[in-house]
C-alpha cells in the first residue's frame, strides 16, 4: 500500500519564530485536521505552559497519511524537502501506523510505530450521498455495504427503483495516500463477503471477491489523491452548475463524517462559508463501520526533551 506518491497535499500551517530557549516540536497532521491542530498549536504556544523550566513551540504542517506515512518510511528530506521531518504524526487511523511498521519490519530496521496510541479524535466512516440520492436510500430501509456498493454492478440505480438515474457511480480516491479510500477498499472486500469482521488472506484471493470488488472499481467516475481535494471540487461544481436541482452524476463516495459536516457547512467550498445547493447526506451501513481513530504519535526521532513537550501537548488537546 506504500506507493509512489507522485501528488500529496502538503503545506505549512504553522510555523511560529522559535523563542530562545523553547523546545521546538514539529508535528505532521492529516489533512482533514491539520487547519484545526494549528489553531490549537497557536493557542498552545501563547498559553505560557512550561514543560519542566522550559517552555515549547509547536509547529504543524499537513500533510495526507499516506505520503506522510511513504516519507516516514524512506528519506523524509527527499520525500517531502519543503516540510520538516516531525516529531509527533497525528494521521488519520491506526491503519497507517500499521502500516508503517510493516514497512519498517520489510526493511529491517526498527519499528517507529510498535504499539497503541492515544486518540485525539474518532470519526466514523460513512456513505455520503447528494441529498435526493441518499434520502432515497435511507427510505428503503437499513442498507448493508454490500447492498449499497454491489449495487454499481449492471442494474444500476434500477435496484432502488430509479432506472432513470443510470448507473451507480463512485466517487473514489487513492488508497496509497489518503485513509477514505484506503478504507473504502477495505469496505470492499468486507461487503463482498457479507461479513464485518475476520477478513482473510483466502477471502481476499477468492475470484468472487476479487470480480466483486472489481466492479465497484469499474464504476469509478471520480478520482483523486485527496478526499479533501475530491469533495472541494464537488462544491466548486456545485456552485457553478446551472441546475442546482439536477442529479450529480456521483451516487457516492466513502468518507469519514466530519468531512461531510464540513462539506454541507461550506468550509470545504471555494467561496468559504457558501453552502452547497445540493448537501450531502450520510449513509451508516447496517453492519457497522470503521472508525477512525487519529493517533497521537511520537516518533523515535523526537528528543527527551520534545518527547516532554510531545506529553504536555497532548494533555493540553
Amino acid at each position: 500500500m506504500a506507493g509512489s506518491v507522485v501528488i500529496a497535499a502538503a503545506y505549512l500551517i504553522v510555523r511560529p519564530a522559535a523563542d530562545v530557549g523553547c523546545t521546538p516540536l514539529e508535528v505532521s497532521a492529516s489533512i482533514e485536521k491539520d487547519v484545526l491542530l494549528g489553531e490549537l498549536a497557536e493557542r498552545y504556544n501563547k498559553s505560557d505552559r512550561r514543560v519542566g523550566d522550559r517552555c515549547a513551540v509547536v509547529s504543524v504542517h499537513g500533510l495526507a497519511s499516506g505520503a506522510s506515512t511513504d516519507a516516514l518510511a524512506g528519506d523524509w528530506a527527499a520525500k517531502q524537502p519543503d516540510l520538516p521531518r516531525p516529531q509527533v504524526w497525528l494521521p488519520t487511523s491506526s491503519l497507517w501506523t500499521g502500516q508503517l511498521k510493516l514497512l519498517d519490519e520489510a526493511a529491517g530496521r526498527p519499528a517507529q510505530t510498535p504499539g497503541r496510541y492515544p486518540s485525539i479524535a474518532n470519526s466514523p466512516l460513512v456513505i455520503a450521498m447528494p441529498q435526493s440520492k441518499g434520502k432515497h436510500l435511507q427510505q428503503q430501509g437499513p442498507l448493508g455495504w454490500g447492498e449499497v456498493l454491489g449495487s454499481s454492478g449492471r442494474t444500476g440505480w434500477a435496484t432502488f427503483g430509479r432506472p432513470d438515474w443510470g448507473r451507480f457511480s463512485f466517487g473514489k480516491v487513492n488508497p496509497n495516500l489518503s485513509t477514505s479510500g484506503l478504507a473504502a477498499t477495505i469496505a470492499s472486500y468486507y461487503a463482498a463477503i457479507s461479513r464485518a469482521s475476520d477478513l482473510t488472506e483466502s477471502d481476499v484471493a477468492n475470484p468472487t471477491v476479487t470480480q466483486f470488488v472489481r466492479r465497484i472499481e469499474a464504476n469509478v467516475s471520480h478520482y483523486s489523491d485527496d478526499i479533501v481535494d475530491l469533495l472541494k471540487d464537488r462544491a466548486e461544481a456545485d456552485l457553478s452548475s446551472a441546475d442546482a436541482a439536477a442529479p450529480t452524476d456521483m451516487s457516492a463516495v466513502v468518507t469519514q463524517e466530519e468531512l461531510v459536516y464540513q462539506y454541507n457547512e461550506g468550509k470545504l467550498s471555494p467561496t468559504p462559508g457558501e453552502k452547497p445547493r445540493v448537501p450531502l447526506v450520510a449513509l451508516y451501513p447496517k453492519e457497522g463501520t470503521f472508525n477512525l481513530d487519529h493517533p497521537y504519535v511520537v516518533l523515535p526521532s523526537a528528543s527527551p526533551e520534545q518527547r516532554d513537550a510531545a506529553a504536555d501537548f497532548l494533555k493540553f488537546l
